[in-house]
């Protein structure tokens, strides 16, 4: 879901914008947005960030996620990795991406297209996203301290550089994409804590993502077939748990109020 681009001068500012705008928009946010419980808090307290291990993805190869809400189907995203080559003199993945999300309130399609390198971290992103009729655009370079966003909603444009910590994954609204290429990145421990750290593009929001991992794992069912899943609980956001397999691939998400997005190819 796209919260207006909150470019203000201060953090304060910037804050109580986005937070405005997230109370105005809650219902369309309940159903969207698995990232903006998260917005709010960028600390991982005592926890250090997980170890990365890189990402070994198939040129060629499309994943789509399904969304469900309440036991309704209420749209996907899919992506494909479409190369692999140099950009920016480092080895990158090329991938497209597209969400389509409708319900009898709302209607949202995204498409992007996003470059990370071989340890999952976004070096370029850029979407055209139609929210409800109307058309916002964003695109982002990043190198490892900061992103630079230039973005267009109806009737303003907008331009921010933002400091970013090193080693922090692009995790927008609705992009379960961009969330399925973090946690292959990742070791993810038994028993142990996972953090990254995050930014969302679409509300300007630097985050931290936090979760405790299982010691066993779980079979789920997705995509035709039993998956055996560690299970990470999340803090931020607070009540979503994923289920992924112990070399990265994730299967299914939920939260407390009834939102599903689980695998199908």
């Amino acid at each position: 879901m796209n919260l207006e681009f909150c470019f203000v001068k201060s953090e304060k500012e910037r804050f109580l914008k986005a937070w405005a705008n997230l109370q105005s928009m809650k219902l369309l946010i309940k159903s969207l947005s698995i990232m903006v419980l998260c917005f709010l808090s960028l600390c991982m307290g005592q926890v250090a960030p997980s170890q990365l291990k890189g990402i070994d993805l198939e040129v060629g190869v499309t994943h789509i996620f399904e969304f469900y809400e309440n036991d309704t189907h209420i749209g996907y995203n899919q992506y494909t990795i479409t190369k692999k080559e140099a950009y920016n003199e480092k080895v990158a993945y090329f991938i497209e991406s597209e969400v389509d999300l409708n319900s009898d309130s709302y209607s949202i399609h995204i498409e992007a297209s996003y470059i990370v390198d071989t340890q999952g971290m976004c070096l370029h992103y850029e979407f055209e996203c139609i929210v409800n009729g109307e058309t916002q655009t964003m695109s982002a370079d990043f190198t490892e301290t900061s992103v630079h966003i230039t973005a267009s909603v109806p009737g303003k444009t907008y331009d921010e550089v933002i400091e970013l910590i090193q080693n922090t994954f692009s995790l927008d609204n609705n992009m379960i994409c961009q969330w399925d290429i973090m946690v292959s990145a990742i070791v993810l421990e038994r028993g142990e804590d996972f953090a990254v750290y995050a930014f969302a593009a679409q509300p300007m929001k630097r985050t931290s993502v936090t979760a405790s991992v299982s010691e066993g794992t779980v079979a789920v069912q997705a995509a035709g077939k039993t998956w055996e899943c560690l299970k990470l609980e999340f803090s931020t956001p607070a009540g979503y748990t994923a289920y992924v397999t112990e070399d990265g691939q994730l299967v299914k998400m939920e939260n407390e109020s009834g939102l599903v997005i689980v695998l199908k190819e």
